[in-house]
């Protein structure tokens, strides 16, 4: 059975039409907003067309992450600065709470939502194959990012090292706190120590602040046009036959760039029904060299489903058209990295430069004319590829 029943320059034009669409009609998709929502529409319309079973799953989510991360950098740089002054005790809650809520926001864990006002938003869910099979989960997030200083084309490549100097800070900032609530003869050389990771901090939350004050949202074609693009294309290839043994849900999630929220509603309502699932995550595809993810995370590295990661290399191998490679991805949350958090089987499928960036991440060159439409056909075909070998597989390993 061929991988992908279309001829590949028809492909081509149908991923550049979602691209363009997407990202030049509907425009920049910020969370929650209106054209986020023509998004969604323009999926389920697909997906509908096509002949799925679709329905959409409203919730409610933070319209940015800029505002709770900037709230919780400004609070750890008033409690070394400010607050160990003349409230040690009161310095050492508010820093060490500022802290863990950061750190556990970092770790999808929704801790400081109460700080910032919400809005409505969807996922759109498709479902074809055989009930009761091995299930798949194919996802990509359709809203698009803001952008902003940290993510300008001479800084993102230090995204990574600077997100770690933030919770180094905060960090350093608690224990000093905590430190001076303790032994109060203390207090005099942390408030000298305490200038450097306060000021750090005040300057990364003034830097989120302007981002939401002076800069718009990005167009996204590359995040994340190119994985939706990809995610309708593959469902198109299962639109028309089942493969046998296999039940395969298409997942569009909106507010991805707001803190993962739309994968987290779904986890939620659906997380034990997709317990044993094999999640596929498809993010920034167009751009760069094509990959499919070993491991990921900031931190320390989950390591990507293994079948998932066995699957795509055989792919790879038995098709030279699919020009795509192994890597760990260890930057910002994905939805899969959400997924993966919670124990899920996941792999995701990227694209990068050399030195391991993201071209054009969060930033106004990321427009149809710097997508790699050549990406995007290897992607969907090792989607599918990876979708019509897993029941077999899964079968041997039972």
């Amino acid at each position: 059975m061929g991988v992908v029943s279309m001829k590949d320059d028809v492909l081509r034009a149908n991923l550049a039409r979602h691209v363009d669409v997407l990202a030049k009609e509907i425009g920049p998709r910020g969370s929650t907003t209106p054209a986020e929502k023509k998004a969604a529409e323009y999926i389920e319309g697909f997906l509908s067309g096509l002949g799925f079973n679709v329905r959409t799953e409203e919730f409610y989510s933070l319209r940015t992450f800029s505002w709770i991360h900037a709230g919780a950098y400004l609070s750890s740089s008033l409690a070394v600065l400010v607050l160990l002054r003349f409230a040690p005790a009161l310095a050492a809650l508010v820093a060490a709470l500022s802290l863990i809520g950061f750190f556990l926001e970092t770790l999808s864990v929704p801790a400081l939502g109460w700080m910032a006002s919400k809005g409505r938003s969807q996922n759109v869910i498709a479902r074809a194959g055989e009930l009761g099979g091995v299930k798949v989960c194919a996802v990509a997030h359709y809203d698009s990012s803001r952008a902003g200083l940290p993510f300008h084309p001479k800084m993102v490549k230090n995204f990574r090292t600077t997100s770690f100097l933030v919770l180094i800070c905060m960090a350093l900032s608690a224990a000093l706190c905590v430190s001076v609530a303790l032994v109060p003869a203390f207090r005099n050389a942390a408030l000298v120590i305490g200038i450097v990771p306060g000021v750090y901090t005040a300057f990364a939350a003034s830097l989120l602040i302007h981002r939401e004050l002076a800069y718009p949202y990005v167009p996204g074609a590359n995040d994340n046009a190119s994985g939706v693009a990809v995610l309708l294309e593959s469902a198109r290839a299962f639109a028309s036959r089942k493969i046998p043994g296999v039940e395969v849900t298409f997942l569009a999630t909106g507010c991805e760039e707001a803190g993962v929220v739309g994968m987290l509603d779904f986890l939620k309502k659906h997380g034990k029904e997709y317990r044993d699932a094999y999640f596929i995550n498809l993010d920034n595809l167009g751009a760069g060299d094509l990959k499919y993810t070993t491991g990921e995370g900031m931190y320390t590295v989950m390591k990507s489903d293994p079948v998932l990661v066995e699957l795509a290399g055989k792919a790879v191998d038995q098709d030279p058209s699919i020009k795509a490679s192994p890597c760990t991805y260890r930057t910002l949350l994905t939805d899969g990295q959400a997924a993966m958090l919670r124990g899920h089987k996941v792999m995701g499928i990227m694209a990068f430069r050399p030195d391991g960036t993201l071209p054009n991440w969060h930033w106004l060159t990321d427009v149809p004319e710097n997508v790699q439409v050549e990406n995007l056909v290897g992607a969907t075909k090792l989607v599918v590829s990876i979708i019509e070998a897993l029941p077999s597989r899964v079968a041997e390993l039972l």
